[in-house]
C-alpha cells in the first residue's frame, strides 16, 4: 500500500508541475507577443526599452499567477477545465 501511496503523490506532483509550466508559458507568450509588437511598432531606444519592461512583466505575472493557483491547489482544475473544451469545427 506505501508503494502505491508513493507513486501516487509523485504521479500527482509531475502533473501539477506541469499545469504549473503550461500556466506560466501561457501568460508569458502573451506579454512576449505584446513586446514583439511594441517593439514593431515604437521605433528606437524607447521601443526596445518598452518591450524589454513588457516581456519581464509578462514573466513576472506568469510566475505569480501559476504561483498562486499552486498554493490554492486549483492548477489541476484548471488545465483539465481548458484541455476537456470541446473542439470548434
Amino acid at each position: 500500500m506505501k508503494t502505491n501511496d508513493k507513486l501516487s503523490k509523485k504521479i500527482d506532483f509531475i502533473s501539477k508541475v506541469i499545469g504549473w509550466f503550461q500556466i506560466f508559458f501561457s501568460i508569458s507568450i502573451i506579454g512576449i507577443i505584446v513586446a514583439l509588437a511594441i517593439n514593431y511598432f515604437v521605433l528606437g531606444v524607447i521601443g526596445k526599452i518598452l518591450a524589454i519592461i513588457c516581456c519581464i512583466f509578462g514573466i513576472i505575472v506568469g510566475v505569480i499567477f501559476a504561483c498562486q493557483l499552486w498554493k490554492k491547489k486549483e492548477i489541476i482544475k484548471l488545465v483539465t477545465r481548458i484541455n476537456s473544451s470541446p473542439d470548434l469545427d
